[in-house]
């Protein structure tokens, strides 16, 4: 399933596969060629045990590309949208290069809502 978060100034895409009882939360770096099809080799096997949701970062993908936001308190506020529309809590959160920043800021202020945390 293909959806939009509205967010000020931007509409973020995410995608969410698979139907399993836990939830994967995918977020790469904010770059161009770095956006949720950066997991399509892993979301087909995956999908079978999890529900994957991957996001494309404000400026990526699917997503909007409006000239400013790109600073690190929207790129989290956009994340915490997406998590909180899309995913059911306690999550996994798969992040790595500057998206690690954001997911360690989640674990750190949201540890209830967080089951692992893989950078």
């Amino acid at each position: 399933m293909s959806m939009y978060v509205e967010r000020p100034g931007a509409r973020i895409f995410y995608q969410a596969t698979g139907g399993g009882t836990r939830d994967l939360f995918f977020h790469g770096p904010s770059q161009p060629a770095m956006y949720s099809r950066l997991w399509k080799a892993q979301v087909p096997y995956l999908s079978r045990y999890f529900r994957v949701v991957a996001i494309d970062a404000r400026g990526n993908g699917r997503s909007d590309r409006p000239l400013t936001g790109y600073d690190f308190d929207t790129r989290y506020a956009d994340m915490l949208a997406v998590l909180d529309e899309a995913t059911r809590p306690p999550v996994a959160l798969v992040a790595f290069s500057c998206a690690g920043m954001l997911a360690v800021k989640y674990a750190v202020e949201h540890p209830e809502r967080v089951s692992h945390l893989m950078l």
